[in-house]
């Protein structure tokens, strides 16, 4: 309404721009002043004066903002060049929206949201004491948290929802939330404690006081199994009789373990209080010691309804980070921009692991604070955060820089030094990683996948070397697994991990470790077909979950797969005067005929690099190599090694086969 009262002239875009609203929009699209005045006094046309609507429902800032891109040629054209789409420009109205409104929220003192977080007096002495229960736990209706968590986006309302819903119950009111060693579980439980203090939860919660227990103090604090079950059945007892407690347990494996530990049988104990409603209880476990409990503890755990908890949608979790983002502009001034957000989530779910992208992303936000003051930016855009990442990292990220640049455009010469003779190969994986820098590659898959064949000894494991010497600065960046180790039945369970033994994947631990770098799978064709299976899924989407069911991110790596499958009729071409490079349609056809790669696992390549036999003059090239590097590791110890023509000959001719 403000912005359409202000029009003069008939000229709706340039009266948006030059609102406080939208250009408050626009700034958070990363967009400065001083573009958006060039853009207006380089306009040819304006957009329509007429604004249509599609219905009779009141106008929206957001339904004028789409009108404008999409009736404004001239417009969508500059938000494209600043790489703002039409889902991006609707993003930052509605954060600007949600900002609004939050603040008018915040005026309205005489609200039933803003009264009702009041404590009321004595509102809990209607209730019964819980002495035993306070002392090894935390009313999460006053805790610090709740404060901070209750003006948050609820980006778990669906879990939240469901979760009320068992809380009702008339019988077995007892919920498990399950889900990855992360903060995902208890923002589900905070999110309910916000909405019982905000009187929006179903009547029969509104009372409900949720306590979190805590394992570890009651657990260190017991010492034998007369105490354990002592202590358990006050605080159960408590719980149960003051008639307004919903019991949060933090890790129950734990408590069930621990109270083993003792002697104790925790389902004994709890049993008659789990089917009363009149004490719901929410407990929480993680999905690896969930899986490890169940054949232990499966009577017990089946009076809980199990409710997973899984990674937030993008979209959701970008709000959660937009109010936590205005939360340290007003401490420290710092401005963040909508494609800094979507940027920073994406960070968070490709470069990082071993937590939930949502813990990820907020750690990620709260760092790039400190790290934006001390480097002096006050806006925060895109490139900012991909810069931030990189440091953090070590991955090049963002914009091109010159030194990056030249490595990449010199990439043919640099190898070329440190592999002879196989040309076409070099050329092959040098245009395949400039294109994956350069952004026209799927960003959902790793950084390049390639399948070397050829015989043995041509420089198929060399090239992987210097890629890693050439890109990483050293030899150590390249990762390696000899597939041949991997034939037998359980191959696939060491590599992700076995559920049943408890033990970590070597696949899943060598990417974890070394989440950036060059991975060499040697004599890939020998391997078990269920590993083949899961490199399908490794190359065509860039991650795998392992055993425990956690998520391996691949993305940032490089796959070089070596084979000698083929090697024979490789040879068979050279002998008849054939280049195999160009005959690369026949080894693949005569590979997949004898069935020792699917096709669709050939598909997920970016490129399958043919490697020939060595001749004469290219032995000799790297006799000479492979003697300059012995000559340089015989300084070391005090010896000159002098090269010549004869040596060199006498070694490339003795030393092959």
């Amino acid at each position: 309404g403000r912005v359409l009262y202000q029009v003069q002239d008939g000229d709706l875009l340039a009266t948006f721009i030059k609102s406080p609203t939208g250009s408050l929009v626009l700034r958070r699209l990363g967009i400065t002043k001083l573009e958006l005045d060039t853009f207006l006094a380089g306009r040819q046309e304006r957009s329509p004066v007429t604004l249509t609507l599609a219905s009779a429902k009141p106008l929206t800032l957001r339904q004028l903002a789409d009108w404008l891109y999409t009736n404004d040629e001239a417009f969508a054209k500059f938000l494209f060049r600043q790489q703002v789409s039409s889902a991006d420009l609707s993003s930052a109205v509605d954060w600007v929206v949600r900002d609004i409104e939050a603040s008018a929220r915040r005026e309205r003192w005489w609200s039933r949201e803003r009264l009702e977080r009041v404590a009321g007096l004595a509102k809990d002495w209607s209730y019964g004491q819980t002495p035993t229960l306070e002392r090894y736990s935390q009313d999460l209706l006053t805790a610090e948290q709740a404060s901070q968590f209750g003006q948050s986006v609820s980006f778990r309302s669906t879990e939240v929802a469901q979760l009320q819903n068992i809380l009702l119950r008339s019988r077995e009111a007892n919920v498990l939330l399950v889900g990855p060693p992360s903060e995902a579980k208890m923002d589900v439980v905070w999110q309910l404690v916000n909405e019982i203090k905000s009187g929006v939860v179903n009547p029969a919660l509104e009372n409900r006081r949720p306590v979190l227990l805590h394992v570890a103090l009651l657990l260190a604090d017991c010492r034998d199994k007369e105490q354990f079950e002592s202590t358990v059945l006050k605080l159960i007892g408590e719980a149960n009789k003051s008639g307004n407690t919903i019991l949060v347990i933090d890790n129950l494996p734990v408590l069930l373990t621990g109270a083993e530990n003792l002697g104790s049988n925790l389902a004994s104990l709890l049993g008659p209080y789990l089917v009363n409603p009149n004490l719901p209880i929410i407990a929480l476990a993680d999905i690896q010691t969930v899986a490890e409990s169940l054949n232990r503890w499966s009577e017990f755990l089946r009076r809980f309804e199990q409710l997973k908890i899984v990674e937030i949608d993008q979209s959701r979790l970008i709000e959660f980070l937009e109010e936590k983002a205005g939360m340290f502009e007003a401490q420290s001034g710092v401005f963040f921009t909508y494609p800094a957000l979507k940027s920073l989530v994406e960070s968070a779910e490709r470069y990082f692991q071993n937590e939930s992208i949502a813990d990820r992303a907020l750690d990620l936000l709260v760092e790039l604070v400190p790290w934006a003051i001390s480097q002096r930016q006050a806006t925060i855009g895109r490139e900012e955060v991909l810069e931030f990442v990189s440091t953090k990292t070590s991955i090049p990220l963002g914009a091109v820089a010159a030194p990056e640049r030249e490595k990449l455009m010199g990439l043919e010469n640099s190898l070329r030094k440190q592999v002879i003779g196989q040309e076409k190969a070099i050329v092959a994986i040098s245009q395949a990683l400039r294109r994956k820098r350069a952004g026209t590659q799927n960003s959902k898959k790793p950084i390049g996948t390639f399948l070397f064949l050829g015989p043995t000894g041509v420089g198929k494991t060399e090239t992987a070397k210097a890629l890693a010497r050439v890109l990483f600065g050293q030899e150590e960046a390249l990762l390696r697994l000899d597939m041949s180790e991997y034939q037998s039945s359980d191959a696939l369970n060491r590599l992700i991990g076995s559920f049943a033994d408890n033990k970590p994947g070597i696949l899943a631990n060598l990417l974890r470790q070394n989440p950036y770098g060059v991975l060499l799978l040697d004599e890939f064709e020998k391997t078990e077909k269920g590993v083949l299976n899961l490199f399908l899924q490794i190359l065509d989407e860039g991650f795998f979950s392992d055993a425990f069911g956690r998520r391996v991110n691949a993305r940032n790596i490089i796959f070089i797969a070596t084979s000698n499958a083929g090697a024979d009729l490789i040879w068979q071409m050279v002998q008849a005067g054939q280049n195999p490079a160009e005959s690369r349609s026949v080894l693949i056809d005569a590979m997949v005929q004898k069935a020792i790669f699917r096709p669709e696992l050939l598909n997920r390549f970016d490129e399958i690099v043919i490697f020939h036999p060595l001749g004469a003059v290219e032995l000799r090239e790297v006799a000479r190599l492979l003697l300059q590097r012995l000559s340089s590791r015989l300084q070391e110890q005090g010896i000159e090694l002098k090269l010549n023509d004869a040596l060199i000959e006498l070694v490339a001719t003795k030393g092959s086969d």
